[in-house]
């Protein structure tokens, strides 16, 4: 694919953003007087017309953006919207941190509460998107077996699959998902 100059800057643009936005995650206490910044994470949108020329992020279209996201980038565009949502979780956590409860009285005690319920809901959301991640490769591990003409193999897949998930089912609390099952009992 040849670009131009535009298309050229465009995609470096889309790396740099991409890098910015794993920064972010990484060491979201850096990010936190930046508002222009998180005000960009709040969308898509929002995000494509953010500009930084000092590290090379310029503001373009948000389709400019899915396109060339799903070109250059692994992961296409939805890698990088989840980046971008992780950015703004990982910044609004380390602002909740400067807000922590002092537990002594009602009001810091409901704080905590409120607290704990938002870092319980963010692992179990971590839990079911690695619980996905966990299904599709038990999936994609069956179809190449299958693709693998051989009983052997077939069986193999099952029941080392069938190991796996029967590890998996000593979790205290299952996650409910509305992904079929994978193997059958």
């Amino acid at each position: 694919m040849i670009l131009d100059k535009r298309g050229e800057r465009n995609t470096q643009s889309a790396f740099a953003l991409r890098e910015l936005l794993r920064d972010a995650m990484q060491n979201p206490a850096a990010y936190l007087e930046d508002q222009d910044f998180q005000n960009a994470l709040k969308s898509q949108g929002a995000l494509s017309k953010y500009g930084d020329e000092s590290k090379g992020i310029y503001p373009t279209s948000l389709n400019t953006v899915k396109r060339i996201a799903e070109i250059a980038l692994e992961g296409g565009f939805d890698a990088l919207d989840r980046l971008r949502a992780g950015a703004l979780d990982a910044i609004a956590s380390e602002k909740a941190k400067g807000l922590r409860s002092n537990k002594v009285g009602k009001i810091g005690l409901a704080k905590r509460v409120k607290e704990l319920e938002l870092e319980n809901q963010s692992l179990l959301e971590d839990l079911l998107l690695l619980t996905l991640a966990f299904e599709k490769s038990l999936g994609q591990g069956k179809n190449y077996a299958q693709k693998a003409d051989g009983d052997a193999v077939m069986a193999l897949c099952r029941r080392e699959q069938r190991e796996l998930l029967d590890s998996l089912s000593l979790r205290k609390h299952p996650v409910t998902t509305n992904v079929t099952k994978l193997h059958e009992r």
